[in-house]
């Protein structure tokens, strides 16, 4: 191997790194899954939903997180458009606040996810 260090050792420092990647994907795995667990049922996802009417304030309403590219998508629409609504910045975890399954939230969008747009 030329650097002095025998084979059996670049053996086993290949394998012990593999098994710590390795560890590390499942531990993040389990994590998503769990977060993901907590946001279903925090959502209360219930079949045959029907829509409510959901007070406000102006004709035209959003609700965004910022960095989500939908919500960049739809604010874009409305600037374009000359559409003047009143924006309600959301924060989907991103900052730990989960606010998108509040249920202030679940009552303007029953599966939590932005943007949302009430309008007349």
């Amino acid at each position: 191997w030329g650097s002095g260090i025998a084979a059996e050792t670049w053996v086993s420092l290949v394998v012990g790194g593999l098994l710590a990647g390795v560890a590390l994907c499942v531990v993040l795995i389990v994590t998503l899954l769990a977060v993901t667990v907590y946001r279903m049922a925090k959502a209360k996802r219930v079949k045959g939903w029907q829509a409510k009417t959901v007070s406000h304030d102006e004709s035209v309403e959003v609700y965004f997180f910022q960095e989500s590219l939908c919500s960049q998508k739809v604010l874009l629409l409305l600037a374009e458009r000359g559409v003047k609504a009143k924006e309600h910045w959301l924060d989907i975890g991103h900052y730990g606040l989960w606010e998108n399954v509040t249920d202030e939230y679940l009552a303007v969008h029953p599966n939590g996810v932005v943007p949302a747009l009430v309008h007349e």
